[in-house]
């Protein structure tokens, strides 16, 4: 279960501007805050609390360039 920041307190965390892989444009990344995480499965067990996860939506038109190589 993911909770945004704004359900959790009283406004959401939101960082804007913020170049993300070969994306031409994006809504900013919105900060939110994991009230429980877990998974078990192919061998696997894991359970985390209060762990950080963001979601972003990025814009692309016409053909995206690829970045450089720095």
């Amino acid at each position: 279960m993911m909770f945004s920041e704004a359900q959790l307190a009283s406004q959401e965390a939101m960082i804007r501007n913020l170049k993300y892989c070969d994306a031409q444009s994006n809504d900013g990344f919105r900060m939110w805050k994991n009230k429980h995480e877990a998974f078990e499965g192919d061998g696997h067990k894991f359970s985390y609390d209060g762990t950080n996860g963001f979601l972003i939506t990025t814009h692309f038109s016409g053909n995206a360039k690829a970045s450089s190589a720095d």
